[in-house]
């Protein structure tokens, strides 16, 4: 240790007295070089200090200044002023107040200083705040003092060495300070390091709004820092530096001296009335404002603000509350186009995802001391334009935080990235839904991430569908703006090696971005080219996806002709547009059931939890999971950087670590490929759009998870709704065309009803006239059975016809599903209809109307030859003997049975219901849509069959008496009249039946339950046979025909099967429970003897045995014959 004793001479009025300078080892040399050109400077080793005081015993000198800074000295100090009666001033701080009142200090104690700090912080309203300090002594025991002492809320303490390195600093303030989100910083540095430890915070970007720094030095021009606040001695502002100051201070001391000589002759009373209080300088305030140092605030008894204080970021106010450290993220939520007028409001919905993730991260306080805050951009989204986009950014470039939530297309997420880097500006940047692939190269975009795969491990899960339905073909649409065209190139490359083919051709797939229904007419060739190669499955990936349905309907496609596959999430937006009806029932019809793939969101716990938080608060949230987790990747990068003391706004690290990360999101497990920006792998989804019959809203329904790296790759949530309600709709090709036309162009045909109607209603005037003359030329009374009989052949037979006659009526019920599903077909067989059994259309339902005219004519010529008993006279030929033999069995059955069948089948020649024009000859033949009516071919048949069916009704109507005269075994018979009635209803049945159906089953159904009533009544009061048991019985079958219709018709509408269930088998089960009480107090004449053998008497009526074989009593056969 050495002292330098400094001889400074002054003359005081006309007296000279010294000015001694003690300086030591830790006296900077400038000081020094302040005295050094009027001092004479006396060095002395600490040892020898008592002998040097001696040596200047006899020098008299004006003040002791102690500039030594070593508080070591002020014991030796303050006995050499009291022995000399001398003053002295220093520039060491002690701890407390001093007794001694020959030292002045050259500014107060350090306990003095801690009070005058706590009033400063208190008037500044830091309540929490965080203590750096240096280890130089004079730092430590302050800062000693504030922990013990100090009532305020601190956040921590932090200490450093005074010779402290650039590195050691920018570690320290790194993870000490900015990690831990500190935003008010008291800094007590009366070293050198302070000028490191400034360096180290505005390296480490602290100088921003709402962040507050407070210094505590000796040297307030080491503070550089804008917007901090130094608490130090007054008046330093006034000196070019610190030394200066202090000897400026001292020059002024004794000046001062000096003018009060003359009043006060002792030093020590000048001193004591000019420094009252021991203290030379107190204390100010001060305010670094760009390069000036701006006095605000000096001390008089308390702190006073006197000049308005600037703090860092340029405010005037120091927040109150506990301030969290904002980190910033900016996003690409904005909806307009810089290079169009257009705006895509769906951009901002989906962002919404990642404001909520924001909002909870800050809510649950995620990372502690700081908070995340989101800054919007709105420079294009879907499109780019480097000028136009790099005016937009400019103003912002420095205002885009640490992480770029960037566009979700790929074009303008690509766009963001080259304006971004013609800034020189290395931004971190992530995109949720982009991709584009050229965004995954890792060499050219080191600073982008994607929440997407790459677009070949995209395209591989999109063809999932494809392989499960062995489907190696489809019609493809793609759109010529950017964002979707972009995608064609790299699947026509993946496809190569696949062997799957598109069908329509190359030149006819590309539809320009700004088609619309106006140029349907003129891409009508390409919509006709899908049509025309029947393929079914569509790949629809187009910005005009609603148009291009629109354009697929137009040439004739309808439901179940196409399956639309689509990656595009918002297709469902086609269908819930505001347009009008006309063309929303064209989008309808084809979008229903539409597959859309998509990255599957929403999964684990975590994503359940989120999807339920999130679709309580916004009605759509699509996209909203893949917005959230950019957030979350970010978050989790930004929180591991703070935990681990690093840089949170080190960009090239949060890249870096963003890369590197693998987080849990609502994605579930991300992590990213380690030589593309894209994810390593992902869940997709198929979802088909679908429509709620009771909202009429559109909505997506998952459907198909796909997993390409689990054991199971596909994993079905719900079942398939097919176009057409079933699987066969699944084909990869629609069916050849059975009709000269398209499906949905055939209309009610309101001309071929109504001639049809006139047809009709010619063939039951035809019948009536039949009815008329049978009745006239038949007429007469028939003999009532009154006593047994055993039955024959030609009874039996007739009894038969009764039953087929009752099926016939029961057949005619309307068709009910229930009924139908169940006995339809076997009461259809068994009424004769033929055709509508074995359901025949085309060329097979000529072949039976061939047949039909055949039997038509065979018939006619046979009723001939029997009225005219041709068979009688000529029955020496096999024919006609045949005819004869036949007159008694076959021919009365034919007679009875045939009508209803016969003319049931034939009017469906007349039934063109359905047309695709507005003309009678646009209409078609219902069971052969390839005859059009009442032109060429179907004109010439229809001519013929009319005069067939006319001629075949009246056949049987008149000559249906006359089959059962000429039976000489029928013990049976009918009235005639009543044989003319039910001729007449059974036409007038079929033929309204025929009629009503085409319009309304219902109708039909109505009528045919009032025929058969009417009927039954007419039959009760007839008493049509002569047999009052077999009468019963009729009444019984009309009564099970009559409620049959009626429950079929009912269930027409009410669609319950248990209920038709009871309804149609109690009510029959009653009727017949009824009729069998009723048909029981009839007496049976009608008995099978036991002698008779049925199959034998069948073979006798055709001659091929001989009587003995059939009859036993030869006496009985005789007196049979003679009641005959």
């Amino acid at each position: 240790m050495w002292v330098f004793f400094v001889l400074i001479r002054h003359v005081l009025c006309f007296k000279e007295k010294q000015l001694l300078l003690i300086a030591s080892e830790k006296t900077s040399s400038d000081m020094l070089g302040k005295f050094s050109d009027q001092t004479i400077i006396v060095k002395s080793n600490f040892y020898e200090l008592y002998h040097s005081f001696e040596s200047l015993a006899d020098d008299e000198f004006l003040l002791l200044v102690d500039i030594s800074n070593d508080k070591s000295y002020i014991n030796i100090f303050d006995t050499y002023s009291t022995e000399k009666h001398m003053p002295y001033i220093t520039l060491s701080i002690m701890k407390s107040k001093s007794n001694f009142s020959g030292r002045y200090s050259f500014k107060s104690s350090l306990f003095d200083q801690f009070q005058k700090l706590s009033n400063l912080i208190k008037l500044l309203g830091w309540e929490e705040y965080s203590v750096l300090y240096s280890s130089n002594p004079q730092d430590i025991e302050l800062s000693d003092l504030i922990k013990q002492q100090s009532k305020d809320n601190f956040f921590s303490f932090i200490s450093y060495s005074e010779d402290i390195t650039d590195n050691n600093a920018d570690i320290l303030i790194r993870t000490l300070v900015k990690a831990k989100g500190i935003r008010k910083l008291l800094i007590i540095d009366t070293s050198s390091a302070v000028a490191t430890i400034q360096t180290a915070i505005k390296n480490r970007n602290l100088l921003k709004a709402e962040n507050y720094f407070l210094f505590v030095t000796d040297d307030i021009r080491k503070i550089y820092i804008e917007g901090a606040l130094v608490m130090s001695t007054q008046g330093q502002e006034k000196s070019e530096s610190y030394e200066e100051y202090i000897k400026i201070t001292i020059d002024k001391v004794i000046n001062s001296i000096k003018l009060q000589e003359s009043i006060v002759f002792e030093i020590y009373d000048i001193m004591k009335k000019i420094y009252p209080n021991n203290v030379i300088r107190e204390y100010s305030l001060y305010n670094i404002q760009g390069e000036d140092l701006i006095e605000v605030g000096v001390y008089n008894d308390d702190f006073e603000i006197i000049k308005e204080i600037i703090y860092p970021g340029n405010i005037t106010y120091v927040s109150q509350e506990k301030k969290t450290t904002p980190i910033r993220f900016s996003m690409a939520n904005g909806t307009s186009e810089l290079t169009t007028n257009e705006t895509f409001k769906i951009n901002a919905d989906w962002y919404r995802g990642s404001i909520y993730a924001v909002y909870k991260s800050n809510l649950l306080k995620e990372i502690p001391n700081f908070m995340i805050e989101l800054f919007p951009t709105d420079c294009g989204n879907m499109y780019y334009e480097f000028d136009l986009s790099y005016e937009c950014f400019k103003p912002i470039i420095d205002q885009l935080g640490v992480v770029y939530l960037t566009s979700g297309w790929g074009v303008g997420a690509l766009g963001n990235a080259i304006t971004l880097k013609s800034f020189n500006k290395f931004i971190p940047q992530i995109s949720p839904t982009v991709q584009v692939e050229q965004l995954g190269n890792k060499t050219f975009l080191p600073e982008f991430i994607k929440l997407t795969v790459s677009l070949n491990e995209s395209i591989s899960n999109a063809f999932y569908l494809m392989r499960a339905f062995n489907w190696h073909s489809c019609n493809i649409f793609v759109s010529s703006d950017p964002i979707h065209y972009a995608f064609y190139p790299q699947l026509l490359i993946y496809l190569q090696d696949l062997k799957f083919t598109f069908a329509n051709s190359e030149d006819k797939r590309i539809i320009p971005k700004n088609y619309t229904r106006k140029d349907f007419e003129k891409y009508r060739s390409y919509f006709e080219e899908a049509k025309n190669n029947r393929c079914r499955v569509y790949f629809i990936y187009a910005l005009n996806f609603d148009y291009i349905l629109e354009g697929l309907y137009d040439v004739g496609l309808r439901k179940g002709d196409v399956i639309i596959i689509s990656s595009d999430i918002s297709s469902i937006d086609a269908a819930n547009a505001d347009i009008e009806e006309q063309y929303m029932n064209k989008r309808a019809e084809l979008i229903e059931g539409t597959f859309v793939i998509s990255y599957k969101e929403w999964n684990g716990e975590l994503g359940k939890q989120l999807y339920k938080e999130m679709s309580a608060k916004f009605q759509s949230v699509s996209r909203m999971c893949m917005t959230y987790d950019a957030v979350t990747v970010a978050k989790e990068t930004i929180k591991y950087l703070i935990q681990t003391g690093n840089d949170y706004e080190d960009l090239e690290l949060i890249a870096k670590t963003m890369r590197n990360s693998k987080v849990l999101g609502c994605l579930g497990n991300i992590y990213f490929a380690k030589d593309s920006n894209s994810r390593e792998s992902a869940l997709f989804i198929f979802q088909q759009i679908l429509k709620n019959k009771t909202s009429n809203e559109w909505y997506y329904q998952d459907i198909i998870v796909i997993d390409k790296y689990s054991s199971t790759t596909m994993v079905y949530l719900a079942d398939i709704v097919w176009p057409t309600g079933n699987f066969s709709s699944s084909t990869l090709f629609r069916p050849k065309l059975k009709c000269p036309f398209d499906s949905y162009m055939p209309k009610l045909s309101s001309s071929g009803i109504t001639l049809f109607w006139c047809m009709t209603i010619f063939i039951f005037i035809t019948t009536m006239i039949a009815n008329y003359f049978s009745y006239k030329h038949y007429s007469g009374e028939i003999i009532s059975l009154v006593q047994e009989k055993s039955p024959t052949l030609s009874d039996l037979i007739f009894l038969t016809s009764i039953y087929i006659n009752f099926v016939q009526f029961f057949a005619l019920a309307p068709s009910n599903n229930y009924f139908k599903s169940t006995f339809k077909n076997v009461f259809v067989l068994l009424s004769l209809n033929f055709l509508s059994y074995f359901d025949v259309y085309f060329s097979n339902f000529w072949f039976y109307i061939y047949f039909l005219l055949s039997f038509c004519a065979i018939w006619i010529s046979i009723c001939i030859i029997v009225s005219k008993n041709l068979h009688i006279m000529l029955r020496s030929l096999p024919v006609f003997g045949k005819i004869k033999d036949l007159s008694q069995t076959l021919f009365p059955f034919i007679a009875n049975v045939s009508l209803i069948p016969v003319l049931s089948m034939l009017l469906e020649v007349f039934i063109c219901k359905e047309t695709i024009g507005d003309n009678l000859t646009d209409s078609f033949l219902s069971r052969d849509c390839t005859t059009f009516c009442y032109e060429g071919f179907h004109m010439i048949i229809a001519i013929i069959v009319m005069l067939f069916l006319l001629a075949f009704i009246g056949c049987i109507v008149y000559y249906r008496s006359m089959w059962e005269k000429i039976q000489g075994s029928l013990n049976l018979g009918t009235k005639p009249g009543y044989l003319n009635l039910l001729s007449m209803f059974q036409v007038f049945i079929v033929i309204f039946e025929n009629c009503l159906k085409i319009q309304s089953q219902k109708n039909a159904g109505v009528a045919t339950s009032v025929s058969i009533f009417v009927l039954l009544l007419f039959s009760v009061r007839i008493q049509p046979y002569n047999y009052t048991r077999l009468n019963r019985i009729w009444f019984f079958l009309l009564s099970l025909a009559l409620w049959h219709n009626i429950i079929c018709t009912i269930f027409l509408e009410v669609q319950n099967f248990y209920m038709w269930m009871l309804g149609e088998y109690i009510g029959l089960a009653i009727i017949t429970a009824i009729f069998t009480l009723y048909i029981k107090k009839a007496p049976m004449l009608l008995k099978g003897g036991k002698s008779i053998k049925v199959t034998r008497l069948l073979l006798f009526q055709f001659g091929k045995v001989e009587s003995k074989y059939v009859f036993k009593d030869r006496k009985k056969k005789g007196e049979d014959f003679s009641r005959r």
